[in-house]
C-alpha cells in the first residue's frame, strides 16, 4: 500500500512538473519581451537579438526536455497502475537517456552559434551554464542508461521467474 502511495505521488510530481514546464513555455516569450523592454530598455535591433536567442535557447532545448518528461510519466504510470516489471520501461528509460544527451549537444552547439552570430563574448555567465548544462545532462544520460540495462535485467529474471513455477 505504502509503495502505490509513493507511485502515485510520484507520477503526481511529474504531472505537476510537466504542466508547468508547458505554462512556463508558453508565458516565455511574453516575460522576456516584457522585461527587455522595461528593464533593460531595448527595442528594434536590441529586441529581436533577445528574442532570438530566446526562441533558439528555450524552444529548441525544451524538445528533449519535454520528451524526457513524457517518458518519465509513462514509467511513472506503469508503475503507479501496478506494472512495475513492464517491457516498456526499459525502452523509456534509454530514451530518456538518449534526450539528455541531445540536450547537451543541442544546447552547446545553440551556445556556439550564439557566439558567433551575435558576437556574445565568452564571460562566465555564458561559459558557466556551458559546464553546468553539460555536467547534469550525461550525469542523467549515463544513469537512465544504466538503469535501463539493470531494469532489462530485472524484467527478464521476472519472466523466468514466472515461466518456472
Amino acid at each position: 500500500m505504502k509503495n502505490k502511495t509513493i507511485a502515485k505521488v510520484l507520477n503526481l510530481i511529474v504531472l505537476i512538473g510537466l504542466s508547468l514546464t508547458i505554462l512556463s513555455l508558453l508565458a516565455a516569450p511574453l516575460v522576456f519581451t516584457a522585461f527587455a523592454k522595461s528593464g533593460l530598455s531595448l527595442s528594434g535591433a536590441e529586441l529581436d537579438y533577445v528574442v532570438n536567442i530566446v526562441i533558439a535557447v528555450i524552444y529548441i532545448c525544451a524538445i528533449p526536455y519535454v520528451a524526457a518528461l513524457v517518458d518519465l510519466k509513462k514509467v511513472c504510470k506503469l508503475i503507479a497502475t501496478g506494472h512495475p516489471f513492464s517491457a516498456k520501461i526499459p525502452k523509456c528509460l534509454k530514451r530518456i537517456s538518449i534526450y539528455a544527451a541531445s540536450e547537451v549537444v543541442l544546447f552547446n552547439l545553440i551556445t556556439i552559434v550564439l557566439f558567433f552570430a551575435y558576437d556574445v563574448y565568452l564571460y562566465a555567465a555564458t561559459i558557466l551554464p556551458c559546464i553546468i548544462i553539460s555536467i547534469v545532462g550525461v550525469s542523467i544520460a549515463l544513469l537512465s542508461f544504466v538503469f535501463s540495462k539493470l531494469y532489462e535485467q530485472v524484467v527478464e529474471m521476472k519472466e523466468e521467474l514466472d515461466n518456472t513455477i
